[in-house]
């Protein structure tokens, strides 16, 4: 089991060094950690985390197992519909089991079907009582069928200080 003091530290000390501007690149080695944590628990084919820009109008893609398919710093538009309300909207994990439900909500729905998938599990990433972000995971049709989401969302928390500093330095 991932020791998450430990992940917390290494965050706060590695924040600590970049005070003006994130370089998301030092924090690879941390999102690979939490992934690892959260491939142990339920597995994935492709693991991305995403910040929401402080004026919500669009995602910045902060981490991707896959960064040839899904770009570090790449961005997506929000747009407020039945994910945004339960992620974003309630802090609430979102579950998606085929390409056909992916199809009127994802709109990089074909994308992932040509890679292969067709399930999705998107975790709030929150922070006083605030949604920063998402942890967006990914793989095969019907893959999350038995998910136990209470420790799913603990090991994805840690991101959340990487997220608001991200936010903070990297959004003005």
């Amino acid at each position: 089991m991932t020791d998450f003091i430990d992940i917390k530290q290494q965050i706060e000390a590695k924040l600590a060094l970049q005070p003006e501007q994130i370089n998301i690149a030092d924090f690879s080695e941390l999102f690979k950690t939490i992934s690892d944590e959260i491939y142990r628990q339920v597995g994935f084919k492709l693991i991305t985390f995403t910040v929401i820009h402080p004026d919500n109008s669009h995602v910045i893609r902060l981490f991707s197992n896959q960064a040839d398919a899904y770009a570090l710093e790449d961005t997506k538009p929000v747009i407020v519909d039945e994910w945004y309300e339960t992620v974003i909207g309630k802090m609430r994990p979102f579950k998606i089991s085929t390409i056909k439900e992916m199809m009127p909500i994802f709109p990089d729905y074909q994308k992932i079907a040509d890679m292969g998938l067709g399930s999705a599990i998107n975790m709030p990433i929150c922070l006083n009582d605030k949604c920063l972000g998402t942890v967006n995971l990914l793989d095969i049709e019907n893959h999350y069928e038995q998910v136990n989401f209470e420790p799913l969302l603990a090991s994805c928390q840690p991101a959340a200080k990487i997220f608001e500093a991200y936010r903070q330095q990297n959004c003005v």
